[in-house]
């Protein structure tokens, strides 16, 4: 019976979550929720899940240098759901750290002005 165990992968995907199968490390298979098992094989196998839910994401106090060299402090607030689980990085994946870190520019680039000088 153990020796059965190891030979076959046991998921849980959760609701509103998706499961992306791995094979030998590479994306092989989208997975829906419910419960999945596949045969090992002598192949790496390992299930990655993904959160569908709407999420709420806040950032707060980035300071942004303009062109004009003034600088400004915003708060951005920001609500997100991933859309292509294939798409997103895997392993340890914090996404808001994620998305922070993709979608802020070069604390030394300066905006545009929002009015002429």
């Amino acid at each position: 019976m153990d020796r059965s165990r190891r030979s076959i992968l046991f998921a849980v995907v959760p609701e509103r979550h998706l499961g992306l199968l791995l094979v030998d490390g590479v994306i092989a298979e989208t997975l829906d929720p419910g419960l999945h098992a596949f045969w090992r094989h002598n192949r790496g196998l390992r299930v990655e899940q993904v959160d569908t839910r709407l999420h709420a994401m806040v950032v707060q106090g980035q300071e942004i240098l303009t062109k004009d060299r003034v600088r400004l402090r915003v708060n951005l607030s920001a609500t997100y759901r991933v859309g292509d689980p294939p798409s997103i990085p895997l392993g340890p994946f914090a996404g808001p750290d994620f998305l922070i870190a993709e979608r802020r520019p070069n604390n030394e680039t300066p905006m545009s002005p929002s009015r002429p000088p």
